[in-house]
């Protein structure tokens, strides 16, 4: 929706490929940023799959740091670097719950 509303209001130039597909890497407007965050998100809301390979994610990570990136003026948003270090599966939680239990039995 938000989307749809600053390109219909905010008089942005459409990206070379149309505000329904993958802009190429080197369209470097603010309307190619905003539909490269569309891409990919439409991409994930509707993934048969909940995972991906590593490198698919550097590849998309990438072009998501670089379109957040540009919206933001070149600079890169803190939110950006905290991301990356998100417990996404929860392996931090399980090392240290299965660390507690030892303590605990050695107790």
């Amino acid at each position: 929706m938000m989307i749809c509303l600053l390109r219909n209001l905010g008089g942005l130039i459409t990206p070379s490929n149309g505000w329904d597909q993958l802009p190429l890497q080197n369209d470097t407007l603010p309307g190619a940023d905003l539909a490269t965050l569309k891409w990919y998100r439409n991409q994930m809301a509707h993934a048969p799959v909940t995972s991906m390979d590593n490198n698919a994610f550097t590849d998309e990570w990438t072009r998501v740091k670089k379109a957040l990136t540009s919206l933001n003026k070149g600079q890169i948003p803190h939110e950006i670097t905290e991301i990356l270090h998100y417990d996404l599966d929860g392996e931090k939680a399980k090392t240290l719950a299965i660390a507690e239990q030892r303590q605990l039995t050695k107790e």
